[in-house]
């Protein structure tokens, strides 16, 4: 007994198999090529954030010439934060200061 062929064609009515081969590749995909601090990265996607902690490049064009690439810190956000911190903090130990002088039960 043989396997049973069941033909399939699918809705749109395109059949790969019948094709004429009217659709030519224009650019053949290529992986993505960085250097960062003389150490060259290739991947597959153009989206690259494993090559410096915190850092996510986004390869868009090929660039003929050398690219310069000035990454800080935003440190500002991180003082302002801690700095909210301690005022919230320093508030919350001058309100139990309050509370124990008022109802006298600090021990020792």
């Amino acid at each position: 007994m043989s396997p049973a062929t069941i033909p399939y064609r699918p809705r749109s009515g395109y059949d790969s198999a019948s094709a004429t081969g009217a659709l030519t590749v224009q650019t053949k995909a290529q992986n993505a090529v960085l250097v960062v601090n003389d150490i060259t990265i290739e991947r597959q996607s153009n989206t690259i954030s494993d090559a410096l902690p915190g850092v996510t490049f986004t390869v868009k064009a090929e660039s003929k010439a050398d690219e310069t690439l000035d990454i800080t810190r935003a440190t500002d956000a991180n003082q302002k934060a801690i700095s909210d911190w301690v005022t919230a903090y320093n508030s919350l130990q001058s309100t139990i200061n309050s509370v124990y002088q008022i109802c006298g039960c600090r021990s020792g």
